[in-house]
């Protein structure tokens, strides 16, 4: 696409809900993220929002859960760390602790499905992408290494 200067994203609607929108990037400092869901196929929607909020390029993946509970710890190259938690029939929550050590959680309630075909409506009248191809593709990469990491679980892989 870069190459051809073609227009294009890749998202999950998660990043586009409404409880989210207007965090203070600059001031997270750690993220805890739940969900539903099995690795391979769901951890996308809670990795996504987790990229957006941080911001920076991911570095190294943990898996500490099991199977039927898969969890991991995503380190980024700032130092910072994120760690997410699927439980089938959970909600997707997020809790953000900030840089004064304060707590907020967010529970994934709006519609963002409509918030993503919103956005999606604005990228096709205005050509603006409003996801960045290097964020897609850290997604994908925490997503691939996530899965790598639980078939050797506390031990790093590298992205």
């Amino acid at each position: 696409a870069k190459k051809h200067n073609t227009k294009c994203y890749s998202s999950s609607a998660l990043r586009f809900s409404e409880e989210l929108k207007d965090i203070d990037k600059s001031s997270v400092c750690k993220i805890y993220s739940e969900g539903p869901g099995k690795l391979d196929i769901y951890s996308i929607h809670q990795i996504e929002p987790i990229i957006c909020l941080m911001g920076t390029r991911a570095k190294r993946v943990m898996f500490t859960g099991t199977f039927e509970h898969p969890s991991m710890i995503i380190e980024f190259e700032d130092g910072r760390y994120a760690q997410m938690y699927q439980v089938q029939g959970l909600k997707f929550r997020i809790t953000i602790d900030n840089n004064e050590n304060r707590s907020s959680v967010y529970t994934i309630e709006s519609d963002f499905f409509s918030s993503f075909i919103k956005s999606l409506i604005e990228y096709f009248d205005t050509g603006i992408v409003p996801v960045s191809s290097e964020q897609t593709i850290d997604v994908i990469a925490v997503r691939t290494a996530g899965i790598e990491a639980s078939k050797k679980p506390f031990q790093w892989v590298n992205i």
